[in-house]
């Protein structure tokens, strides 16, 4: 018992000293982070204005933000942290990957009037790890750079629109203004890109999410080379099937027959569709993928997003009680990110969404 005393007093001794040297180590990182976080302010046709976050990556003035910050906006300023110098800097769309809600900016100035401070994207998915202390630089509720410190709590939590994207879950204090703002380790690198966060009555509820920096980098990456990120799809909607998913598909649809609670549904596969081309019919229950068994959304996602539009897949289906084996062609996944965004953008201005950031 003693011991067991000795061991927690020695760890709290430890905790007391680690937190009093957090301070010096927090206002030095931030020091030289917030140079490169910018403020991005939007104006549409319309005559509507907005704001967000952003951060310079390259030292020729790219920026990268959330693509929600600058929809439907073409008027895009950007202000950089200098008490001594409040100019700001007009910029254009460089970019965009709505599916990760990703925009790249650039502005349109010659580089050397620009801070030239930027921030460095952590690449490697196994730097980024549950219990690391964060910073995140934003305009919380339109404070100018205020700064929040948290802790990552998950690393691979789903997105809202495609399964191809995760986000870092922390618990840094979000706000309205804070989307498109970086999430930044103790080294001084991107770790994730504020995107939402569970809001009530537009208090923090210590959830909010970030897509992650390995996947930032790639997509950051790409859309530099190529001007868009290309993704693969099968061009159907699909239902994960379980137990509960079960009894309600049972209840609504007398007389159909639902043998399985795992693996993925078809639903809504229509005459003509490229699903029913590659020889998919409503209510196949998609079971494995290239051998591999798939019990949810997930696993069809890792043996589907490092292949390519035109590569072919082996399915194998349950129909009507029956196993059966298609090859499927992937084609380009396909996103209304245009209705999308304007939905939520709408269901924001109703005041009936809690997850929303800006």
């Amino acid at each position: 018992m003693k011991r067991l005393l000795s061991i927690c007093f020695a760890l709290f001794l430890f905790a007391q000293v680690s937190w009093a040297e957090e301070p010096h180590k927090y206002s030095a990182l931030i020091e030289e982070s917030r140079d490169a976080v910018v403020l991005v302010a939007t104006e549409s046709e319309s005559g509507q204005g907005g704001f967000g976050s952003g951060f310079l990556i390259t030292d020729d003035g790219i920026v990268v933000t959330n693509y929600h910050v600058i929809h439907r906006n073409t008027n895009i300023l950007i202000w950089f942290y200098d008490e001594d110098d409040p100019r700001h800097y007009p910029a254009t769309v460089l970019a965009i990957d709505p599916v990760s809600d990703i925009a790249l900016l650039q502005i349109e100035v010659k580089p050397r009037l620009l801070p030239l401070e930027f921030l460095d994207i952590e690449g490697d998915k196994e730097e980024i790890r549950v219990g690391d202390a964060i910073i995140s630089i934003g305009h919380f509720l339109g404070l100018d750079w205020t700064v929040t410190r948290g802790y990552i709590s998950h690393i691979n939590r789903p997105n809202r629109i495609s399964p191809y994207i995760s986000l870092i879950q922390h618990d840094a204090a979000i706000n309205r203004g804070n989307s498109g703002g970086p999430v930044i380790n103790t080294e001084g690198n991107v770790v994730g890109v504020n995107t939402y966060a569970f809001l009530s009555k537009n208090e923090h509820m210590g959830a909010a999410y970030a897509l992650r920096g390995d996947i930032l980098d790639e997509i950051v990456e790409e859309l530099i080379e190529k001007g868009e990120v290309v993704r693969p799809g099968l061009g159907l909607k699909l239902l994960q099937l379980n137990e509960f998913s079960r009894a309600r598909l049972i209840k609504e649809h007398v007389g159909q027959t639902f043998p399985n609670t795992f693996g993925l549904l078809a639903v809504e596969v229509v005459l003509d569709s490229w699903a029913y081309k590659q020889g998919l019919r409503t209510f196949d229950s998609i079971i494995a993928v290239n051998g591999i068994p798939v019990n949810g959304l997930d696993d069809l996602t890792d043996e589907v997003k490092d292949l390519s539009v035109g590569d072919v897949i082996n399915l194998i289906i349950i129909r009507d009680s029956v196993f059966m084996e298609l090859t499927y062609e992937l084609k380009v996944l396909e996103f209304d990110y245009m209705k999308f965004y304007d939905d939520r953008v709408a269901k924001q201005k109703r005041g009936s969404g809690n997850d929303g950031i800006r």
